[in-house]
């Protein structure tokens, strides 16, 4: 090789030579790809697809949740940087988030909201039993951080709405601790 490509070459060790040589073959690639003519299709593709608006609000009320256990992952990630890894504490904030979650979510009926309540008031109580006094400004931090939207709100009071509509009682609990670990 000649000029400044030879002298680095020569100076440097066989890493960068398998580099400068890997660069070189994707450049072949590229241009062998250039002269086959797909790259005329990415400027037919249509500009940007419209996403329902239902879907849209839906989506911003579930949130990311990539690991499929019931709680967004930003509220997670609060939740892991507060409390200690395998503590009672823990899985408590974690259980009480997912309620928080199923209660934002539940969309259909009246004794489905009422179930998720319900879920949601023995996740309180298992936090309280677990973490004792120190379970309220838990709860009031965990309840900013998953409400954290005014979609978010319009959600969880919407739930509450129904639950009064439906003339269905509160002030039950469906498990006597509340933990459900």
């Amino acid at each position: 090789m000649r000029g400044w490509t030879g002298r680095i070459l020569r100076s440097r060790s066989g890493t960068l030579k398998v580099g400068v040589g890997l660069l070189l073959l994707a450049g072949g690639l590229a241009a062998a790809l250039a002269r086959t003519s797909y790259w005329p299709l990415a400027s037919e593709a249509p500009a940007e697809v419209q996403q329902d608006p239902m879907q849209q609000l839906w989506d911003e009320i579930r949130g990311a949740d990539l690991n499929h256990n019931g709680v967004r992952d930003d509220v997670e990630s609060w939740i892991l940087e507060r409390s200690e890894d395998g503590s009672a504490d823990r899985r408590a904030l974690l259980q009480l988030a997912a309620d928080y979650q199923s209660v934002l979510t539940t969309t259909s009926n009246a004794k489905e909201s009422q179930q998720s309540l319900l879920r949601l008031s023995d996740s309180r109580r298992c936090l309280e039993r677990v973490a004792g006094a120190e379970a309220e400004p838990q709860i009031v931090h965990l309840k900013a951080v998953v409400l954290d939207t005014d979609v978010r709100v319009r959600a969880w009071l919407k739930a509450y709405d129904r639950l009064e509509k439906s003339g269905i009682g509160g002030g039950q609990t469906s498990s006597t601790s509340g933990c459900r670990f």
